[in-house]
């Protein structure tokens, strides 16, 4: 489709998206041919027995089919709609993260007719883990929650992982704002659980069943409402937030525009948990900025968490563990766009 530019076609750029649209698939196609056999994870395999640079292997998925036919053909897409292929390298304190994608989307993951394909890629997986020599394997989105209810996989490292951060997410912004509680939105979920374990004991710390959305706690002051449930879950709770209120997302995609000008309109901040500080190649959407997803992240008790703030879009800060500087401290002048692919627990 052409684009226009105050009404004139803007012909060199859609030019330009097109031919980057047809090589990032012919990349794909390169590596598949090329890599995505036994022979090459055997080899790397043998290397990392020897050398042991290599600690772990992650799993992506796409967004959408529609943004999935960006960076593959459709064939290619269906070829690969439960077998992985290699993607990328992930990097954090040293250490490598061998990333690999699949086809499929949570579309596919939630019909019951596919419950034996979840099992089989589950089982892929844990193989190549094997081949390659590393220590874990982990899964992005929805798919270790998956995995836990239908009994797929006993070991969810995803989920203590990523309660881990969420929760010096949520040590790090009490200590920069004047919060009195806590509200912690899916905290019966296969991430929440784990999260209200590491506040077991905190009684200004509340659980929220989200089959009752009408569930309020108690207010004695300002709330910090922490939502790692699912993308609409503020929606209910948006008429319950007052000025000096403060929110963090840790659920993908981050809260949209119509959602960030609401809580801005209401004076409440809105901080999104982006991941682990650490490098990509290639590099996430611009998301992920100098980070990569929780799920993906290496365990790590001095690992650096990247809190973005949303209501005011040019800051961002590393929560590193000793550094008490405020999280609406401009730690960066890079702009957030969209989400796409998904990557995020």
């Amino acid at each position: 489709m052409l684009g226009t530019v105050g009404g004139s076609v803007d012909v060199g750029q859609t030019t330009a998206s097109v031919v980057n649209t047809h090589l990032r698939k012919v990349a794909v196609e390169i590596v598949n041919w090329a890599l995505n056999h036994d022979w090459f994870f055997r080899s790397l395999g043998a290397a990392n027995r020897r050398w042991g640079f290599l600690e772990s292997i992650f799993l992506a998925y796409p967004a959408s089919e529609d943004y999935a036919l960006n960076y593959a053909y459709a064939y290619r897409l269906e070829t690969n709609r439960w077998k992985p292929w290699p993607t990328g390298v992930l990097r954090q304190d040293g250490r490598w993260i061998l990333m690999l994608a699949i086809g499929a989307t949570e579309a596919h993951f939630r019909t019951a007719e596919n419950r034996c394909h979840l099992h089989a890629l589950a089982e892929h997986v844990e193989r190549l883990r094997m081949m390659t020599h590393t220590s874990r394997a982990t899964f992005a989105g929805v798919l270790p929650g998956l995995f836990a209810r239908h009994g797929v996989r006993r070991e969810t490292p995803e989920g203590d992982t990523t309660a881990h951060i969420v929760s010096r997410a949520i040590a790090r912004v009490r200590a920069a704002h004047p919060v009195t509680e806590v509200v912690v939105l899916g905290a019966a979920g296969f991430v929440g659980r784990r999260v209200m374990r590491t506040v077991e004991g905190d009684p200004h710390v509340h659980g929220v069943d989200l089959t009752n959305t009408a569930e309020r706690p108690p207010r004695s002051g300002s709330w910090l409402v922490v939502n790692i449930a699912n993308r609409h879950a503020l929606d209910d709770w948006l008429d319950a937030l007052e000025p000096g209120d403060v929110v963090l997302n840790e659920v993908y995609p981050p809260p949209g525009r119509k959602m960030r000008d609401e809580l801005q309109d209401r004076h409440v901040s809105l901080y999104h948990v982006v991941g682990v500080e650490a490098s990509a190649w290639p590099s996430f959407p611009s998301a992920y900025a100098g980070a990569i997803p929780c799920c993906a992240a290496l365990p790590s008790q001095d690992a650096n968490v990247v809190l973005r703030s949303l209501t005011h879009p040019h800051t961002t800060t590393n929560a590193a563990p000793g550094n008490h500087r405020s999280p609406s401290a401009t730690g960066s002048t890079r702009h957030d766009g969209p989400m796409d692919w998904r990557r995020s627990s």
